[in-house]
């Protein structure tokens, strides 16, 4: 970490002081509908997304423990932009492109 970033409440997150002004400007917001195929990724992790509105947040998508499906309700931990997931389908099968290895 250097000094234009700062530690936030998630381990993994650093924040640059001048991304700091979008805490959670957006979370009053409306929920948006968005396709999670279409979102820009992070890396390489199907998973972790970039928040389509402020550009530097980041969405998890979120597995409930018992059933293991996907939460069609997310939102930035940068800016606190709430999402609704249209097409958590295709995650929910595994498939050759999602999963080259297998």
């Amino acid at each position: 970490m250097n000094k234009n970033e700062k530690r936030t409440k998630n381990s993994y997150l650093f924040v640059n002081k001048t991304d700091s002004c979008l805490l959670g400007i957006n979370i009053r917001n409306p929920i948006i509908n968005v396709k999670h195929q279409e979102l820009n990724r992070t890396g390489e992790n199907l998973y972790e997304s970039v928040c389509p509105v402020c550009k530097a947040g980041i969405l998890l998508i979120k597995q409930n423990r018992s059933s293991l499906r996907f939460s069609r309700h997310d939102s930035c931990i940068l800016c606190g932009q709430r999402v609704y997931y249209t097409d958590l389908e295709y995650l929910e099968e595994p498939s050759e492109e999602k999963y080259p290895h297998n």
